[in-house]
């Protein structure tokens, strides 16, 4: 399992080996002086330094009070448990927009994603009215020079609190979200420590501390169509494309569309004219209604044999959790990938005809759980 830039580097690699071998000669790869296990090391010792201490403390004062959930109106109730089910729409950045960038960076000393960062906060601000907004951004992770040509996970996210209180005008919109990025750039935290830290409320079918998200590529290349999500909103920007994709279970095709073409004229004046103020950067957006933040909850459906118990003593014990229903997912209920590996493990510790991650997650709940471990386990 490795992150974009890791395939790159694969890329790079797969090509030298196969060049020297063509030409007769030795590979020239890049020296390493340490490898990924050693890395990982580094990291845990860090975490369980002062720094760490550092970090969290940080974090928690930063993220104290943070609303559990957006406020941008829904086409539909939140479901119980989440989907995944993604679609998008997609642009191009207007000529004259892409133009003025530059710009535009030069004069607020930042950058152009901060720019584009800066426009999408200001648009949920604008479809929300929150004042206070949660953004996961994606970062790389590779600070080091010497983690530049390694292979492995480095990306993480990182919790952006944006702040538009008080009507700012499109100037300290950009100012506010440069200081916010660099604060935390200053304090890193792996995404999945810093949800266990804050011990922030894990409401049904909520993803944990933000919905909505943004991504900044330089380079040209959106890639293909995705049909998937992790976030209720993402706005992905490569190079002049521009794409939102967004929770099917959540959003209509429809107010995609308006999202995009909203942020598109946002963005253009912002640019234009920076001293505009955040109520007038668009007109006022139509008032939809808010839906209950999620469905009425089903009946829970409790362990049914042995092997179901089984599985939710360890399912339990690994997400510290209380009741468990026995079709919940196990995704939906705020675990992640190391902590099935965990689940796995207690379920069947040294077996090698035991579940697999890819089994588990066709069907990641007690019931398919406990279904796989009667199929391949005498229990």
């Amino acid at each position: 399992m490795y992150d974009t830039a890791s395939g790159f580097n694969v890329h790079a690699e797969l090509t030298e080996l196969c060049a020297a071998a063509e030409e007769g000669r030795p590979a020239r790869l890049p020296r390493l002086p340490f490898g990924y296990a050693e890395y990982a090391r580094r990291e845990r010792e860090r975490a369980a330094s002062g720094g760490g201490e550092a970090a969290a403390a940080r974090w928690r004062a930063r993220l104290h009070g943070l609303p559990p959930v957006h406020t941008v109106p829904l086409d539909r109730p939140r479901p119980q448990a989440r989907t995944f089910r993604g679609a998008e729409v997609r642009t191009a950045l207007p000529v004259g927009a892409a133009a003025a960038l530059t710009g535009a960076a030069r004069h607020h000393g930042t950058r152009p994603l901060l720019l584009f960062l800066a426009a999408w906060t200001a648009l949920l601000h604008h479809h929300s009215g929150a004042e206070d907004l949660a953004v996961g951004l994606p970062v790389a992770g590779r600070d080091d020079p010497a983690t530049r040509a390694m292979v492995g996970t480095f990306v993480n996210m990182r919790v952006l609190r944006a702040d538009l209180s008080g009507d700012p005008d499109g100037t300290e919109v950009v100012r506010r979200t440069t200081a916010a990025v660099r604060a935390g750039e200053q304090f890193d935290i792996p995404f999945q420590s810093l949800v266990a830290l804050l011990g922030a409320p894990r409401l049904p079918g909520v993803p944990p501390l933000y919905q909505l998200a943004f991504n900044h590529t330089p380079t040209d290349g959106l890639g293909p169509p995705v049909v998937s999500c992790e976030e209720d909103l993402l706005l992905d920007v490569a190079g002049t494309g521009i794409r939102l994709v967004y929770d099917a279970a959540l959003f209509d095709r429809s107010t995609a569309d308006t999202l995009l073409a909203d942020y598109v004229r946002l963005l253009a004046t912002l640019l234009d004219a920076p001293g505009t103020r955040l109520s007038a950067l668009l007109p006022a957006a139509p008032r939809r209604a808010h839906l209950p933040a999620t469905a009425p909850p089903p009946a829970r459906t409790a362990p049914r044999d042995a092997t179901e118990e089984r599985v939710a003593a360890a399912w339990r014990a690994v997400l510290g959790t209380g009741a468990v229903d026995v079709h919940e997912d196990f995704f939906a209920a705020g675990g992640h990938s190391l902590q099935a590996l965990r689940l796995l493990a207690r379920l069947a510790p040294g077996r090698e005809d035991g579940p697999t991650l890819r089994t588990f997650f066709a069907d990641p709940t007690v019931a398919g759980l406990a279904t796989t471990l009667k199929g391949t386990l005498a229990l």
